[in-house]
């Protein structure tokens, strides 16, 4: 998946794709364009992990550690 955060630190979902190749090349391909954007390419299960963390800090959840 290739997300993107704008100038305000606001973060967004680009696309999602079926291999990470056609990400990379979509992101450096955005990147290229010369925005102040910045573009990269997480995997979908890491990035739904890392918003279940912000989730779980945000509300004061208890995080169990594996």
């Amino acid at each position: 998946m290739v997300l993107r955060q704008d100038d305000n630190g606001n973060v967004f979902e680009v696309k999602r794709f079926a291999d990470e190749s056609a990400a990379n090349e979509v992101a450096v391909a955005m990147e290229a364009k010369g925005h102040k954007q910045i573009y990269w390419v997480e995997r979908l299960a890491d990035h739904a992990r890392k918003k279940d963390h912000l989730n779980d800090l945000e509300t004061g959840a208890q995080i169990s550690r594996f």
